[in-house]
């Protein structure tokens, strides 16, 4: 895409121009890309200790960060370290009513100590750090600390050379019984948050830490380009009430991905009313914002009194984008199993195993990665140069917000959306509701294969499905939808299917 090569271009420049003035400035270290006085001097630079390192357990299962990657980092040529950060965190009280506009005002209303922990991973070789730290607000939902931001990312942030930071911002996974305390608590004792009021502060303290001189190993020895705030459901809903109440005062962030939130944002404060809907303000803060949402984030299962993301919805903007992905689940298959897997790595011996999903219908199975690997590569770009992503159509609906339904096609996917070649060649139907069974099966959205008869009276022959896929990868490409590599992998899949029901069993 000429967007694309243009952004690309124009970053690849600046490295060079910024490369060229580090090696003569200071050898092969990394360069250094902003100035250290970054955001307002009220918001406090903490303490960062580490990396920390104890003795790996006998049975191997203590001994390294909690919540380490479930993808093999050394065949990338990503290496992951742990650092214990603290300080003095404030929480915040509102001034006045909080309206559904996202113009709130706050005042600090109280201080308290606190201890957390950041889990680094970053390349090896810093010659190739793209200038993006990605910064998570790690997941609290279940008790321990969940990295579904890598989890969706992790291959354009490994293809970019884009420097992970996932960060402990609330006290649930440290005090939990599958928590940080309970996993391990020679490595994790002293670490403490009162509560998660102080969650908001802490957040843009470790943003500040990243950006100081003092803290330059945490990053390999460079300084960020840009510091992208992602999180994901629960973290997700933080984030909008941190952009709204918090990033302006704070200005720590250059971009948001704000994945799967509802309606109604999370709580500033105890006993705080937060406002449903909420949208997020674009007024006073220069930070670009992109939300994803899937059909599990937009409508209820059914009837609902709470209603999703559909009344919160708002108009693209300089600084504002709102994606939303047809056939998309709150949860979906790769997901899932990434998560089972660092699971299983914590709690080996749970019986029943920890983060199962048991569902009556399969899983969602949409790419729904290779969406956030064009939402991280486009909002690096956005905050760089202000190149702004595309704009995609919403999710067609019927009906109020408290009853709507989705508008169909005739073989039953969502009309509307951010469409990918899974939906718009298909081989099944994709949906982000309907599924049924243990956990959060309501979330994790089914995929309907169509029957062998379906399949051949849409697609002759399998060339003609590749045809057909490849010419549909192909306009995912140019609208902006696939990373070349994403739909690389995509027309080798389809090419390596059965579609439409080949049978050989030699």
């Amino acid at each position: 895409m000429i967007r694309k090569v243009v952004a690309v271009a124009a970053v690849f420049a600046l490295s060079l121009i910024s490369a060229a003035s580090a090696i003569a400035e200071t050898g092969s270290h990394p360069p250094e890309y902003r100035p250290e006085a970054r955001g307002p001097s009220t918001v406090p630079t903490p303490t960062v200790a580490g990396p920390v390192s104890t003795p790996v357990s006998i049975n191997r299962v203590q001994g390294f960060p909690y919540t380490a990657s479930a993808v093999n980092l050394k065949s990338h040529g990503y290496t992951e370290n742990e650092y214990f950060v603290s300080g003095t965190a404030r929480a915040y009280s509102p001034v006045g009513t909080f309206g559904s506009d996202g113009r709130w005002s706050v005042t600090q209303s109280s201080t308290a100590p606190y201890k957390t922990r950041i889990v680094v991973r970053r390349p090896v070789d810093m010659s190739k750090f793209s200038g993006n730290v990605v910064v998570e607000w790690m997941n609290a939902t279940t008790g321990r600390d969940l990295d579904v931001g890598w989890t969706f990312g992790y291959q354009e942030m490994m293809h970019e050379g884009d420097i992970y930071v996932g960060v402990t911002t609330q006290a649930l996974p440290i005090t939990s019984p599958t928590g940080l305390a309970a996993w391990d608590h020679e490595r994790y004792g002293s670490l403490s948050i009162p509560n998660d009021a102080y969650s908001y502060d802490i957040f843009s303290q470790v943003g500040k830490a990243l950006l100081s001189r003092q803290n330059r190993e945490v990053l390999g020895g460079a300084r960020p380009r840009n510091l992208l705030a992602y999180g994901d459901s629960q973290s997700a809903f933080r984030l909008v009430t941190y952009l709204d109440a918090i990033q302006p005062r704070d200005q720590i962030y250059d971009g948001f991905l704000v994945h799967s939130r509802f309606g109604t944002p999370a709580p500033l404060n105890e006993g705080v009313t937060m406002p449903n809907p909420a949208i997020v303000r674009t007024d006073t803060h220069t930070a670009k914002v992109l939300t994803l949402e899937t059909e599990s984030d937009v409508l209820c299962n059914g009837p609902c009194s709470n209603p999703r993301y559909l009344p919160s919805r708002q108009p693209d903007s300089n600084s504002f984008r709102d994606w939303e992905i047809a056939g998309g689940s709150h949860i979906d298959a790769e997901e899932e199993e990434l998560q089972r897997i660092q699971a299983f790595k914590e709690w080996p011996l749970n019986s029943p195993p920890l983060n199962f999903n048991v569902c009556t219908s399969p899983i969602d199975d949409i790419d729904e990665q290779a969406v956030v690997d064009t939402a991280l590569y486009d909002l690096g770009v956005w905050a760089e140069n202000g190149a702004a992503p595309p704009k995609f159509p919403t999710l067609q609906v019927n009906g109020a917000p408290t009853e709507a339904t989705y508008v169909l096609n005739p073989l039953g996917n969502t009309i509307g959306g951010l469409a990918l070649p899974q939906i718009t060649v298909p081989t099944e139907t994709l949906h982000g509701l309907g599924n049924t069974g243990t956990a959060n099966c309501s979330l994790a959205g089914s995929a309907t294969p169509f029957s062998e008869a379906e399949l051949r009276s849409l697609y002759p022959t399998h060339e003609a499905y590749v045809k057909q896929f490849t010419e549909a990868v192909h306009d995912a490409q140019r609208a902006g939808i696939l990373q070349d590599y994403d739909a690389e992998t995509e027309i080798q899949q389809a090419r390596s299917s059965s579609v439409p029901a080949l049978r050989y069993v030699p």
